[in-house]
């Protein structure tokens, strides 16, 4: 009987360790391209007995668990050939630091780089630098969920678009290219691409903090992107998923130099719904207030962006309204344009002036609400209510302070127009104050 149990026993503990999944770590130690010899044996080996990425990425997508894939401590460059591939949850921890930099180059290969698969969930990439590409730098498919590019970690997150000594080596499309879910773009470089960031269909619940967009790590060098961040197409971005909804653009990340707008949401054409939250940002201007103009708008929506609910600056929540405001300036067009969206909300911005109380003009109006034929449904510039954090300053502008071309009901109250931010001194618009077309909104 008791040789039955021990039996018994056996069984099951085999069959536990056989059902158990691992955490695996790969460890990089060649620069070539060549495949594994043996995908899923638990050991990153080409045939000529080295482990490469792609073939540590082969290794890690035919094992079960969460796997992570390291570098060995020297700097390196990588040419793949061909897309390199995240088809399961892991982490690739490029280091980042001054003594053990991977460069990823994709010599203008007319591929993306990285591509996060559906399979790809919860996985993180961190610490590489990414040069070259004829495609995007990281594509995150439709169905990836929680997904992280970079961290907040010093000298962890990802440059995207710059050679090591800071040159402008960036991306045919993208930067990063997100369609995925839960996902997370932070602690970022992301410069000298045609676009810093798009989202485009598929979209829900993304976070995008603390990156650079058009600048080096320093925020010294030009290097601007095409567009900054770009939102097109049929995009419905509130997942409901009880945590982050829809789109926040925010906690300091520093948006500059931009060849074409800061912050680019819809085209024309396409069909923008959910929320969208832009807080604590820097466009036009570094956080130090040093003007980065951006060539056209600071922010845009454009009128496919009619079922969105947009803020701008404090949502007025009771956490942390005091430092959710944005400084816009020094843009070569308007600092805040939306043509349409459902419900807007403009509150505790600096426009057209910088955190010392500097002129960083936008060449055009501060914020401009509508066109001839469109507008919101509902807009609030300003606070309503006498509270002090939703009050925007707005001064120093090329072609007015505010303009509202159309809209269904608005609200224009409580904001320092023409004055620095403690309601004093003189920072004039050029053009009127505030400009209400005819049929421009009821209730102002």
């Amino acid at each position: 009987m008791k040789t039955i149990q021990r039996i018994a026993a056996f069984v099951l503990t085999f069959a536990l360790v056989a059902n158990a999944t691992f955490a695996a770590t790969f460890t990089v130690n060649d620069s070539g391209d060549a495949s594994d010899a043996a995908a899923g044996n638990s050991s990153c080996a080409t045939a000529g007995a080295v482990c490469t990425l792609r073939a540590a990425l082969e290794e890690a997508n035919a094992l079960a668990g969460t796997d992570t894939i390291v570098f060995s401590a020297d700097s390196r460059t990588l040419t793949p050939a061909s897309t390199l591939s995240v088809d399961s949850t892991l982490t690739i921890d490029g280091n980042g630091s001054p003594t053990n930099m991977i460069t990823i180059d994709g010599n203008d290969g007319a591929y993306d780089l990285i591509t996060v698969t559906s399979n790809g969930d919860s996985s993180t990439i961190e610490g590489l630098y990414l040069i070259d590409g004829g495609q995007d730098g990281i594509q995150i498919n439709s169905g990836a969920d929680t997904v992280t590019i970079g961290t907040l970690t010093s000298q962890q997150g990802n440059i995207i678009g710059l050679t090591t000594a800071s040159a402008a080596d960036g991306m045919a499309a993208a930067g990063v290219h997100n369609q995925g879910t839960n996902t997370t773009i932070l602690g970022n470089v992301i410069s000298s691409n045609a676009i810093g960031i798009k989202l485009t269909d598929g979209s829900k619940d993304v976070t995008i903090m603390g990156n650079t967009l058009g600048s080096d790590g320093q925020v010294t060098l030009t290097r601007g992107n095409g567009t900054g961040i770009s939102v097109t197409g049929t995009v419905a971005l509130d997942g409901g998923n009880g945590g982050t909804e829809g789109l926040v653009i925010g906690q300091l990340n520093t948006i500059v130099n931009s060849t074409d707008d800061g912050i680019h949401i819809g085209n024309g054409a396409g069909a923008i719904t959910g929320t969208v939250k832009i807080q604590r940002n820097n466009i036009g201007m570094t956080s130090g207030g040093t003007a980065m103009a951006n060539t056209d708008e600071g922010i845009i929506a454009e009128v496919d962006a009619s079922g969105a609910d947009i803020t701008i600056g404090t949502d007025g929540d009771g956490s942390s309204d005091s430092v959710e405001g944005n400084y816009i300036g020094s843009n070569g067009n308007r600092g805040i344009n939306i043509q349409d969206a459902d419900d807007l909300v403009i509150a505790g911005n600096k426009v057209g002036i910088n955190s010392s109380g500097t002129a960083r003009a936008n060449t055009g109006t501060g914020i401009l609400v509508g066109t001839s034929s469109v507008g919101p449904n509902t807009v609030r510039i300003g606070s309503d209510n006498a509270d002090a954090n939703e009050i925007n300053t707005i001064g120093n502008n090329g072609a007015g302070g505010i303009s509202v071309l159309n809209g269904t009901t608005v609200t224009i109250a409580g904001n320092y127009i023409g004055l620095n931010t403690s309601g004093a001194g003189s920072h004039g618009n050029t053009g009127a104050g505030i400009s209400i077309a005819s049929g421009g909104g009821g209730g102002q």
